[in-house]
């Protein structure tokens, strides 16, 4: 699945959302009697290469019920993982406090994050969000400037979904939910309004000196 924006990105804003029971589908690791140490997770028997793990998922960790989110730095084998407190982009990893047996799990919100970026390029006129484009996402030069984008889009469908699953609770807590649409909303007008104002260059497919600059939804032919 290809993403403009990371776990570690919807992390840095909304850390809550991983907390969330609602999102307990997006769960791709669990397990128990697990040690960090000096920066390093062991999980005896996992399988971190092939389950979808990566660097910018976020590790819960439940130490007698207080749970505490680490940043994934890096996949060291099958059995271990680099982990860091959660930092400003760009900053050092720094290794969490050392843990014995407790319990861990990973929820992503990739699923949402692709879903966003097949619509921001489907917005823009790139492929995949519409294939008969002449460029594609995979050409886009530096994919910085859609991160924020990215993270105000995947930040709208998990307070959407989570409003939609208050609504389905019985009894409804009224107040829950419209504080839950107000969230989704504003950060819909968050999502829109940086689409807005965004720019970036395309290389264009087939052609090694032509680019495509896109400013707010506005393309210009620039050819070097």
């Amino acid at each position: 699945m290809n993403t403009f924006s990371k776990d570690i990105d919807i992390a840095r804003i909304e850390p809550g959302l991983f907390l969330e029971p609602a999102f307990i589908i997006y769960r791709i690791f669990e397990a128990a009697g697990v040690s960090i140490t000096s920066g390093v997770l062991t999980s005896e028997g996992a399988a971190f290469t092939t389950c979808g793990i990566e660097p910018g998922c976020m590790l819960m960790v439940d130490d007698a019920s207080i749970v505490t989110l680490y940043e994934i730095a890096e996949i060291i084998s099958d059995e271990q993982l680099a982990v860091s407190i959660i930092n400003p982009p760009g900053a050092d990893a720094v290794s969490p406090p050392d843990k014995t047996a407790v319990a861990v799990s990973v929820v992503s919100f990739k699923p949402l994050a692709a879903e966003t970026h097949n619509h921001i390029s489907r917005l823009f006129g790139l492929a995949p969000g519409s294939p008969e484009s002449l460029s594609s996402t995979d050409n886009i030069a530096d994919i910085e400037p859609l991160r924020q984008v990215s993270v105000f889009g995947v930040c709208r469908r998990a307070f959407e979904i989570l409003a939609t699953s208050a609504a389905a609770q019985s009894p409804i807590d009224a107040d829950l939910v419209e504080h839950l649409k107000d969230k989704a909303a504003a950060y819909q007008r968050r999502y829109y309004r940086s689409m807005e104002s965004v720019w970036f260059t395309v290389n264009i497919a087939g052609s090694a000196a032509a680019t495509r600059t896109i400013r707010g939804g506005l393309t210009n032919a620039v050819r070097n």
